[in-house]
């Protein structure tokens, strides 16, 4: 049976304009054009191109348990993995400040997504990471995020019956997956499909930053470590490819 694709990003408080969002959208009717819906969670829709499905991110805080106040950085993220949020389909996260620039039609319309498939992060130093514990980064990435019907659900329903112990122990949704759960309850995409603009994208053989790779889809720019390029500040090509997909 043909499954909706339902892709959603999230989008809150005043870092980012809208138009990071309606040109993510707009790179996904190019690339993706299988799309079904586009969804944007935020806590305002003002600004949003009319065809985008604006949900609502208070309802994050009406979850049993969950108390917003503590800091699990994109701990939003798990909302939509809800066994009730558009049942029958494949859903999709992306964050907004990443640049797709390849066809992800195959790989999305080929594939199955039986438990949440996230990116591993193959230009991390693997060896500071290991000498660190992965307090500074860990090889998990939730920029891009797949996952087919309710597989999701689990962990939603974990994350609430142990918000209390988890909302302190883990800083950000990235290190709560990688340091609470066994690698065997994910999938991971395959080598190919992202790399970042900052940092590179295989440790230690191809670690040039500003490039771009014509061989992968999706241009991570990842500056929640307190450096690096956001989109907006890139010059010459992630710039003029990123405002051709506006309007």
């Amino acid at each position: 049976m043909k499954k909706n694709i339902e892709v959603m990003c999230f989008c809150w408080g005043t870092k980012y304009p809208k138009y990071y969002v309606n040109r993510l959208k707009n790179s996904l009717k190019v690339h993706l054009p299988e799309m079904n819906n586009f969804h944007c969670f935020t806590d305002n829709g003002e600004g949003l191109d009319s065809d985008i499905i604006v949900q609502d991110l208070k309802k994050f805080n009406n979850l049993d348990g969950i108390d917003d106040e503590w800091p699990l950085f994109t701990k939003e993220k798990i909302l939509p993995m809800d066994k009730e949020f558009l049942p029958n389909s494949r859903k999709i996260i992306l964050d907004i400040d990443v640049l797709i620039h390849g066809s992800l039609s195959d790989y999305i319309l080929n594939n199955n997504f039986r438990k949440i498939t996230l990116i591993k992060n193959s230009w991390v130093d693997r060896y500071k990471m290991k000498a660190h514990y992965s307090n500074i980064t860990t090889p998990y990435n939730s920029s891009f995020v797949v996952w087919d019907d309710d597989v999701g659900d689990w962990l939603l329903q974990e994350t609430i019956k142990w918000w209390d112990k988890l909302s302190f122990s883990y800083k950000s949704f990235d290190k709560y997956l990688y340091n609470h759960y066994p690698s065997n309850k994910f999938n991971f995409h395959p080598d190919g499909i992202a790399y970042t603009y900052n940092f590179g994208a295989n440790f230690p053989h191809d670690m040039e930053h500003f490039k771009k790779r014509d061989d992968y889809q999706i241009c991570l720019f990842n500056t929640s470590h307190g450096y690096g390029k956001e989109l907006d500040e890139a010059k010459g090509w992630p710039l003029d490819l990123w405002e051709s997909y506006n309007d």
